[in-house]
């Protein structure tokens, strides 16, 4: 430390605890229309020991997540994913929360056997990640954030669309009912 450098490392600590709740909700508002949205609640405690030093830290955190997709006519679907997640403690500091937006856009062709997605990650350049650490004679804060906003095109064709025919009773098929592939 007396040069200016310093090494981050990962090591496990003794144990940490979550004990929370999550509540998750699908709507389908219309038939071209559909929301799910999930949210988690939960404290976290970590117990342990660094470098001699034992470590006792608790946060409450808390993330969400919601989908909104929307289905339009001639097979064009559109997705709009947010995240959030709140800040935390670490073993020896805190990482803060960050927010982040995605969109897809798809469209299948030929009877649903060609499809192209359009998809843009972190369409508003806001997920980075964020930590302070600090200890006996150092203190570090880090900022990751990558480029963004990330394009990608993913063109797939299916080359067997296999549905299992129903007979009326899924035993003598070997069948377990709704788990078809």
């Amino acid at each position: 430390q007396d040069d200016g450098i310093f090494i981050h490392n990962y090591e496990n600590l003794n144990k940490d605890y979550a004990l929370g709740a999550e509540l998750m909700l699908n709507f389908d508002i219309t038939k071209w229309l559909l929301i799910n949205a999930s949210g988690n609640v939960y404290n976290y405690r970590l117990d342990g020991n660094i470098e001699d030093e034992d470590v006792a830290k608790e946060s409450t955190n808390w993330d969400g997540k919601a989908n909104i997709t929307m289905k339009f006519k001639s097979a064009w679907r559109v997705q709009l994913t947010s995240m959030y997640r709140g800040p935390s403690v670490t073993a020896q500091g805190t990482r803060e929360g960050f927010y982040v937006q995605n969109m897809a856009v798809r469209k299948d062709f030929f009877n649903n056997q060609l499809s192209a997605t359009l998809s843009v990650r972190d369409l508003f350049k806001t997920a980075k990640r964020e930590y302070t650490s600090e200890g006996t004679d150092f203190y570090s804060y880090d900022k990751f954030q990558r480029e963004a906003p990330v394009v990608s095109l993913n063109v797939s064709y299916l080359i067997n669309n296999y549905k299992k025919k129903r007979n009326g009773n899924d035993m003598e098929s070997g069948g377990e009912g709704d788990m078809e592939f």
